[in-house]
């Protein structure tokens, strides 16, 4: 019965650990934006969206999500994201960045990103 119970909880703090680990939260407003770019640039939209503010949100979906991913990732072209900069001001934050292309062309960026809750989302 001892050992059960043992289980049970080491079980459940991997879950817990598992869940916590993987979520939004505890990502720096960098690796958001990376996250919603590369997501983009592998034909996950609704995941890069997932990064996006409500606000933000609603006018991609008016606009057609792909149509607005594919045009920031130039088609889905990016081979390289480099962050350049963060500047983070209690809610709010700014992040520089510089998208690398398959054609060897670059773009510097920046998005501004807002605090949701406990989590970084890409608003502008």
């Amino acid at each position: 019965m001892r050992n059960f119970f043992r289980f049970q909880l080491i079980f459940f703090l991997a879950f817990f650990i598992l869940l916590t680990g993987c979520s939004n939260a505890k990502r720096t407003p960098s690796e958001v934006v990376k996250a919603a770019y590369m997501a983009a640039n592998a034909g996950k939209y609704g995941e890069a969206s997932e990064y996006l503010c409500r606000d933000t949100l609603a006018v991609v979906r008016v606009l057609g999500e792909k149509d607005v991913w594919d045009t920031a990732t130039r088609n889905r072209t990016i081979t390289k994201i480099e962050i350049l900069e963060e500047r983070v001001e209690e809610q709010r934050a700014r992040v520089y960045f510089r998208l690398y292309f398959k054609d060897g062309s670059y773009k510097n960026d920046d998005e501004i990103l807002v605090l949701e809750g406990k989590t970084w989302k890409i608003c502008y």
